[in-house]
Order: structure tokens, then sequence, then C-alpha cells
């Protein structure tokens, strides 16, 4: 049975993996970091962060608690794109990249998403990271004639939807996962829809 677009944005993510939701205080460092990286992530006005901030839609990554990175996606629909990803210079280690991801992953997961997706120009050595964190390539796209850049396109396939209601099934016995739904909002979604599932179930 297809899935149905979000009909709400999840709330902030929960305080883990050192990634938090971003802040206003960030702008300048978002700034930042897309112009000096302009070729690898494009330039966007402040204002679309802003917007994306009062939306939940931009991640932050901290190590030693200070940001180093930032995430920016769409809304979280059955695929979910990720628009700019950028990681500071000196700390530029899969892991912080990789949280980033994974923050998303779960949001993505707990609202029913069933992929995450972004395009990546083809000469980025940004690719490599991509396919290391599992995502597969699933064609291409000619970028902007100035340029004659092409892009590839990245895939993540989430768990299929059935594993995930199994799995939440298990996790919803612990008061720390109960907690965290509580902080992205989706608590009483996903504890009403698990026990459907399980009452058809027995």
């Amino acid at each position: 049975m297809p899935k149905h677009h979000e009909s709400h944005e999840p709330g902030p993510i929960a305080q883990n993996l050192n990634c938090r939701d971003a802040r206003s205080e960030d702008l300048l460092l978002i700034d930042h970091l897309q112009a000096r990286n302009a070729d690898a992530v494009g330039w966007l006005p402040a204002v679309v962060h802003e917007r994306a901030i009062e939306a939940h839609r931009l991640l932050i990554v901290k190590e030693n608690n200070e940001p180093v990175g930032f995430l920016l996606r769409g809304p979280i629909r059955p695929i979910t794109k990720i628009y700019q990803a950028c990681i500071q210079e000196d700390a530029r280690r899969r892991m912080n990249g990789e949280q980033l991801v994974q923050a998303l992953a779960r949001l993505a997961e707990l609202a029913d998403a069933e992929q995450i997706s972004l395009h990546c120009a083809h000469d980025l050595e940004s690719n490599q990271f991509w396919r290391a964190l599992q995502f597969q390539h699933r064609g291409i796209r000619q970028g902007r004639a100035t340029r004659g850049r092409i892009h590839n396109r990245w895939v993540f396939d989430l768990p299929a939807h059935e594993v995930r209601e199994a799995q939440v099934a298990e996790v919803l016995k612990g008061e720390k996962t109960l907690e965290i739904l509580d902080l992205i909002g989706v608590r009483q979604q996903f504890t009403e829809r698990v026990k459907q599932r399980l009452r058809k179930r027995t």
C-alpha cells in the first residue's frame, strides 16, 4: 500500500549522536562553510537557512561540544532529500558526517519515509563518502550548462515499513525510547500504529 506524504513536520530531533537542531547563532558558521565550499555545496541566501531552522530542517553536528558541520534537508516525505551537507576541513572525519546522516535517517524512519536521496557532482571526493555510508548510485543528471557538470544521484533505502514497526514494538517498552519519541513529537502516532499492527497479528 503506497505511503502518503506526512501531514506535519516532525518536531526537534532528540539530542543524540552529537547532533542537534540548528539555531540562529549557527548561521554565521553555516554561511562560512558554504562560502568556503561553494563548489561542492553551492550557495544559498541566509533566509533559506533561517526558514529551515524554524522548520527543524537544518541539523548541526558537534565535535568537542563545538558545531563543526551542518545538513540541510527537505520535508520528510517518502523520498527525503538532502540539499546541503558540509563539515569544516579540520573536522572532516567520517564520523561527523555519518552522525548527521544517522540523525536524519532516524527522523525519516519515524515519519515512514522510504528513502533518503541527494545529488553530488561527479568530480567531488564526497561521492566516496556517500558510497561508504551504503548509499546506492541510482543514475545521473546534467548540471547547469554554465558548468557542464554531471551530478550523481545517491539513494539510501530505509528499512521496510513492517520491519520498523516490529522493531518499534520492542523498543517502546523502554522508557528512554519513549522520552526520545516525545522529543521528536511522534510517540502517540507510533504507539497507536504499533498497537494496530499487534492487534492484526493476534
